[in-house]
């Protein structure tokens, strides 16, 4: 039977399965199709982003309906913050969603109940191996295995300048290491911002295929690559 893990935790804790959802759907693309006068030709203007993804998931509570739903019901509501999303079907895949809709049964008896949860989700259905940290003290390489380009998340260590591909990032004032994390843009260490320390001019991507990692004065480069497919 398929259930779900939501923040780390497993429904089957409230007795709650997946009977179908679209989990494994794709988002859709934030484009405008535009006719042109006169003419059978369109133009597609991209801003080259996917829109927001709504996760319906169809379930149901076998037994113990009425201790389960009230427990699953406050558990959903009390989070108020996007969590990692996985189903047991696939769990090498992961949105990051939250909960966002009333809760509702459709039907329900002594024993059981049925009913949907809605989740709003990115559009990403993220790979866990993107969580993997690949680490570098030298000049190598990182290999993004899907079609997109993902936004990793960096730890720089040492002053000097880091090349990933085409773009260029260099540090300064970095005693120890800084993180540079590309989806956010934004640069700490802790709780320190480190936004003026970092000179670049875009936030770098990881292109799919081999991406070319070059050290010059820092020692050591941390990347988490957030593979991810639509």
């Amino acid at each position: 039977m398929n259930y779900f893990t939501f923040d780390g935790t497993d429904s089957r804790t409230y007795n709650t399965y997946i009977a179908t959802s679209n989990m494994f759907d794709g988002a859709e693309e934030d484009v405008e199709a535009i006719n042109i006068p006169g003419s059978n030709r369109i133009i597609y203007l991209s801003n080259g982003t996917f829109k927001p993804f709504t996760i319906k998931a169809f379930c149901y509570i076998p037994s113990d309906m009425q201790n389960k739903v009230d427990a699953l019901r406050s558990y959903l509501k009390s989070l108020n913050k996007p969590c990692r999303y996985i189903e047991a079907l696939k769990p090498t895949e992961y949105r990051v969603a939250r909960y966002i809709d009333a809760f509702e049964l459709d039907t329900s008896d002594r024993q059981g109940a049925s009913f949907e949860l809605t989740f709003l989700s990115r559009p990403e259905r993220f790979l866990t191996s993107g969580d993997e940290v690949t680490t570098l003290t030298s000049n190598g390489t990182i290999n993004n295995p899907t079609l997109f380009n993902s936004k990793p998340l960096l730890r720089v260590y040492g002053n000097g300048t880091l090349t990933i591909g085409d773009y260029t990032i260099t540090t300064t004032n970095n005693s120890t290491s800084m993180y540079i994390d590309c989806d956010t843009m934004q640069c700490y260490s802790g709780s320190t911002n480190k936004n003026n320390d970092v000179t670049l001019d875009e936030f770098p991507q990881l292109t799919p295929g081999s991406n070319s990692i070059t050290l010059d004065g820092i020692t050591k480069v941390e990347i988490t690559g957030r593979w991810f497919n639509i």
